[in-house]
């Protein structure tokens, strides 16, 4: 990641050097480059990009708006994860199909979802722009794995009560206390950082969002949030813990 062509010129150098001094062969072929300009909100075009180089290969171009999977996350570089709700939805929704006709008992079924499904969704909770309506479709997949971990039909009418295992229950959680849990986590570990960067990038985000709704109010930015969500999502940490 670099500020510049020119810097990220600068640092494929680097890296060719390294390699070439340790013998390792860099497969170009499978790299690729995507640029954006934030100030301006375009993306840089393609001349400009051809000029980014390993060596002496030209690195294919990835165009902005293309999600490329980085550290497990499926986002582009302008920071939109929209296609790693796609794949968590469709990842819950293959394992609905292979959930049919089990030898469980009731247990080991929640026990599985728990363990293989959840999980899933959880790792990127907290970095993933979720809006309601994508997280209902979520739980709908994790209500149907439910119902067949119960051994019922897939139509039955079930609507399920969540308890805590020290009174009889499963412990299960839907998608949206998930998401908060993680988001808070995040938020966290943000605020009791000792990285200067990192506490100045939350506290650009409150200012950010006191300035859009024109309140300093934290209530009050957050009932803006639940009000436009069927049209833009969360996208920074801060919104995401007000949402949630």
């Amino acid at each position: 990641i670099a500020s510049s062509v020119s810097d990220m010129n600068k640092l494929l150098r680097k890296v060719h050097e390294f390699a070439t001094w340790a013998g390792m062969d860099m497969c170009v072929h499978k790299c690729e480059v995507a640029g954006f300009d934030f100030a301006t909100g375009k993306e840089i075009p393609s001349r400009e990009l051809r000029q980014v180089r390993y060596g002496d290969n030209p690195l294919p171009r990835l165009p902005a708006d293309q999600a490329v999977r980085y550290l497990g996350l499926r986002l582009n570089i302008q920071g939109d994860t929209t296609a790693e709700t796609k794949y968590i939805l469709n990842e819950a929704r293959l394992a609905c199909a292979k959930f049919t006709k089990h030898p469980f008992t009731y247990r080991q079924g929640f026990d599985l979802i728990r363990t293989s499904i959840e999980p899933v969704f959880g790792y990127s909770a907290a970095i993933t722009s979720w809006t309601s309506a994508s997280l209902r479709r979520l739980e709908e997949h994790w209500s149907l794995m439910g119902r067949r971990a119960w051994h019922l039909t897939n139509g039955h009418n079930v609507t399920p009560f969540r308890t805590t295992s020290d009174e009889g229950g499963l412990a299960q959680h839907p998608p949206a206390l998930v998401a908060a849990k993680r988001s808070l986590e995040m938020m966290e570990k943000s605020c009791n950082s000792i990285n200067p960067d990192i506490l100045n990038l939350v506290a650009h985000e409150w200012h950010q969002l006191r300035a859009r709704w024109g309140s300093n109010q934290p209530h009050e930015v957050q009932a803006g949030l639940l009000l436009e969500d069927s049209t833009l999502q969360a996208r920074t940490l801060l919104s995401r813990v007000l949402y949630y």
